[in-house]
């Protein structure tokens, strides 16, 4: 069997993964020997420095890795071979690389009914890996909430955030995500936290008489 010379072409996608998880889609042009057995994929944090395989494949031109468990964000490294039925192994592809990144956590709501019209929203403090705290996206829409187009709220000084106009005896939800920044200005969102309810209270039209004035005594 010849001995398989071809380089491959290796490419990494990001897509979104968990909140402390990264997954990296691997893709490749086919080998055209037709004594090919399938590939080896290898994976590493230092650019050239590769121990075994991290996958054996057969004659497949996609494949995609969940990366390990992070902490920080980390750059990993990937190479690709070719081997044959007899075991012959091709030199490596070029080598391609992603930033896997580690996305903040979700936050969860509590809701207080303030009035008929209003509500406050509190959530806790999230930070991102670098300590620095992460931004809030909260969406709000009438029970049921459908978040791709449930209205966007702005909460300018943080947690708690003070909502009005609300409409009285109505059913709201509010869900959020956590987002950053990451080093080329990309964002990283966490996944969506849990969906908050409640119900604002009616709007008291018989109200009680007023404190009695002029009080004396004699």
């Amino acid at each position: 069997m010849k001995f398989l010379t071809r380089l491959l072409a290796l490419s990494a996608l990001l897509i979104a993964g968990p909140a402390l998880a990264d997954t990296s889609i691997l893709d490749w042009t086919a080998n055209t020997e037709t004594d090919l057995a399938g590939y080896k994929v290898y994976q590493s944090t230092v650019s050239g420095s590769y121990g075994a395989p991290v996958a054996t494949l057969g004659k497949v031109v996609t494949h995609t890795l969940t990366l390990p468990t992070l902490t920080v964000d980390t750059r990993y490294y990937f190479t690709l071979t070719a081997y044959d039925l007899t075991g012959n192994e091709s030199p490596r592809s070029a080598e391609v690389s992603k930033i896997a990144l580690v996305a903040p956590t979700a936050p969860t709501l509590t809701l207080t009914a303030l009035s008929p019209t209003s509500i406050r929203i509190v959530w806790p403090q999230i930070l991102d890996v670098a300590g620095v705290p992460v931004l809030v996206d909260i969406r709000l829409a009438v029970s049921p909430i459908n978040w791709g187009t449930a209205a966007s709220i702005t909460c300018l000084t943080g947690s708690p955030c003070t909502i009005s106009g609300l409409l009285p005896v109505t059913t709201y939800q509010l869900e959020a995500v956590s987002w950053r920044t990451n080093s080329s200005a990309g964002k990283v969102y966490s996944v969506l936290g849990p969906i908050a309810t409640i119900t604002t209270p009616a709007v008291v039209t018989d109200l009680p008489p007023t404190a009695p004035v002029g009080v004396t005594v004699r």
